[in-house]
């Protein structure tokens, strides 16, 4: 009886539902030890196809006097549209393979995932269309998306993925700078419309501006309806008014039932989807800063900032005998 090589290379079910997953787009069942070559390989050069395509692909080319004649025979056509569509699919070939190498190095060491498996529409999907990646650092998202969804089915929808497809590098950098900016108030993942406006005040810009909302509007990341608000109703004592992962700014009444509000830009669903895959590291600068740009009335509402201990769904306990907000005290 043979050895199954995944027993092996000890590789989890993360792995496992990998290679499951891409028999299904692709045909061929990857084993594990193909992913660590594919994983660990440098991309080869697609100037090297193109050279040995060139080199092999005679063009009939007639000079005249009104210009450069292509000659349109039949024969010749089709072998140049076979070239043509063999390189191509080279290309697209090595992008896949760069983005299931990098997804094995993001699910190596996960053992427990969910049993659920990826749809077939979604998996199809996602490989017609990550064919055309050719950037790394757009690959590496694209790896992280995969992950994401071989964890937990769902976590990328179709809408997302089409955002996602028309990115370009300069977009993805420009929405995983501001993501620190952007801190859960409600249901929403909101950033205070003119936060940089205290900022540049106070300690220096920040790290965005409008213009860069506005860009990010336009890719449907973030949604920047003029005066839209949040707000958070005060009737009792510490009043989680939005956290980021480390951080809660907590209300603390001291009159009677009152109202805060913010004029926010907030996430759309396919931004919130790949807050969650692209998992930023918060400002804590940001949320201590927010405090500035919230309107309440600051005689019957004191707020502070604490750590967050732990985090279970929306359950939050924080540590309430250290207030990183001394001055409001």
């Amino acid at each position: 009886m043979g050895v199954d090589i995944k027993d092996v290379l000890g590789a989890g079910s993360a792995v496992e539902k990998l290679i499951d997953t891409i028999s299904i787009a692709i045909g061929k069942l990857y084993e594990p030890i193909h992913l660590k070559r594919m994983a660990k390989a440098k991309a080869f050069s697609i100037s090297a196809f193109s050279t040995v395509i060139s080199d092999n692909s005679y063009v009939p080319i007639d000079y005249k006097e009104s210009g450069i004649s292509i000659s349109n025979d039949i024969d010749e056509m089709a072998k140049r549209a076979a070239k043509r569509c063999n390189f191509q699919e080279m290309q697209r070939q090595q992008n896949m393979e760069q983005i299931i190498g990098q997804t094995y190095l993001e699910l190596e060491n996960e053992r427990v995932v969910s049993s659920e498996s990826l749809q077939r529409e979604w998996v199809s999907r996602f490989f017609r269309s990550s064919g055309d990646i050719s950037e790394e650092n757009l690959q590496h998202l694209w790896s992280r998306v995969l992950a994401g969804e071989i964890k937990q089915p769902g976590s990328c929808s179709f809408r997302t993925m089409s955002v996602l497809e028309n990115l370009n590098v300069q977009e993805a950098m420009l929405f995983s700078n501001i993501l620190p900016y952007f801190v859960k108030w409600d249901e929403f993942y909101v950033t205070a419309q003119y936060l940089h406006l205290v900022a540049d005040a106070s300690c220096g810009k920040m790290g965005f501006s409008n213009s860069d909302i506005l860009r990010l509007d336009e890719c449907g990341l973030v949604n920047d309806t003029p005066n839209w608000k949040v707000n958070a109703y005060v009737q009792d004592p510490h009043r989680i008014i939005c956290h980021t992962d480390r951080i809660a700014l907590v209300a603390n009444q001291t009159g009677k039932n009152t109202n805060i509000e913010c004029e926010c830009f907030r996430l759309t669903s396919a931004g919130e989807q790949l807050r969650r895959i692209i998992k930023p590291i918060c400002s804590e600068r940001y949320i201590l800063m927010l405090n500035d740009c919230l309107e309440y009335n600051r005689e019957k509402i004191k707020l502070s900032a604490h750590k967050i201990i732990s985090m279970n769904g929306d359950h939050l306990l924080l540590d309430y005998d250290d207030n990183l907000l001394p001055y409001n005290d």
